[in-house]
């Protein structure tokens, strides 16, 4: 059986199981295994994901490649933006200059600079 049959099945199954409860489409069960192996290794980011909602968290695991970059807007959505799409698509990220990035948030410049030349 194919992966995606699996998936799919085991979204009829949880639908059927959990009858009234939302969020078991087979596209959300991909994004729920994408959100797990982008976010297991990250403990600092852990407490962030948490705090804001499955919908903020999604785009920016959409739309953010970098775990600074996702650092970044897990806060900024966190503590000024009630729609993470507002600060994604005004480039936010970019047009901060890393020394604001590392004073709004406590970072070391050092380490951010560093990580962003590797």
């Amino acid at each position: 059986m194919k992966k995606y049959a699996v998936v799919e099945r085991l979204a009829t199954d949880l639908r059927r199981e959990f009858p009234g409860v939302g969020g078991f489409s087979a596209s959300n069960l991909w994004r729920m295994k994408n959100f797990f192996e982008v976010y297991k290794d990250c403990a600092k980011l852990a407490p962030l994901v948490r705090e804001i909602g499955w919908s903020h968290n999604l785009v920016i695991l959409e739309q953010c490649d970098d775990p600074l970059q996702r650092e970044f807007y897990l806060r900024m959505t966190r503590t000024l933006f009630d729609q993470p799409n507002y600060a994604t698509s005004a480039c936010t990220f970019k047009r901060c200059s890393v020394v604001t990035a590392c004073q709004m948030f406590n970072l070391s410049a050092r380490r951010t600079i560093k990580s962003m030349r590797s």
